[in-house]
């Protein structure tokens, strides 16, 4: 089974192709140019070298949040056109998860990914790593550093604790210095994966649920700036 992978949910952005458990190429950029500049680029760049079409795919697989709203939008919209050309499945992942599976190489560990939420607030799931495999322990969130790190007290003390996603720097940052064995991984290991993806898919592939191109969807978790701006000038009518 030939699969393309996306993820623009951030800064980064990587696209993947995969075959039987094997990563074929992938391509990652966080340049600080937008996403409509660099995606596209880059996955003509990777079919190319593939020696690969659209057409040869059998699925696709993107992040569809929670993350960059735009980012989001970009990269739901661009596989959408590409598994709509060719009438192929989908499957849509959350980023949160997708990063989790950066820890797959530390075992017996708490793998807590983040996402900058702004406002002072973070994208948030929990995740624990153990032989292999990644177990979600909580659902895709809205939550303060704050609030984080007190769970974390709480409920993960006498493990070993590893952060992944651009949001794993404002918590650590406000990371009083209690009795955690709290860690950021590193900057190879701290963004969402394109690869990582594939990897997912291959592994849990009986487990997961492919839609059609029309059913995937973006997950925001929270109303965009101009949605609260909006429902706040209405609430003032």
């Amino acid at each position: 089974m030939k699969i393309f992978a996306l993820d623009s949910s951030s800064n980064s952005a990587s696209v993947a192709l995969g075959e039987n458990g094997k990563i074929i190429g992938e391509f990652y950029a966080d340049t600080g140019f937008t996403h409509s500049r660099t995606l596209m680029p880059m996955i003509n760049s990777l079919y190319e070298s593939a020696g690969l079409s659209v057409s040869d795919m059998d699925l696709f697989v993107c992040c569809t949040g929670p993350g960059s709203f735009t980012g989001v939008r970009i990269g739901v919209s661009t596989v959408k056109a590409m598994a709509l050309s060719t009438d192929k499945p989908c499957i849509g992942m959350s980023s949160l998860e997708t990063m989790a599976y950066n820890g797959l190489i530390c075992d017996d560990c708490i793998i807590v990914s983040s996402l900058d939420a702004r406002r002072e607030q973070l994208y948030n799931a929990v995740f624990y790593s153990k032989d292999g495999s990644i177990k979600r322990l909580c659902e895709d969130r809205v939550i303060s550093c704050k609030d984080l790190i007190n769970e974390l007290k709480e409920k993960y003390f006498s493990k070993r604790i590893i952060m992944v996603g651009n949001g794993s720097d404002l918590c650590y940052n406000v990371w009083d210095g209690c009795d955690l064995n709290l860690s950021v991984a590193p900057a190879n290991l701290k963004y969402c994966s394109a690869s990582g993806m594939i990897l997912n898919v291959e592994k849990n592939f009986k487990n997961l649920s492919t839609t059609s191109a029309n059913l995937l969807n973006p997950t925001y978790l929270r109303m965009s700036q101009a949605q609260r701006e909006l429902c706040k000038r209405q609430n003032k009518v």
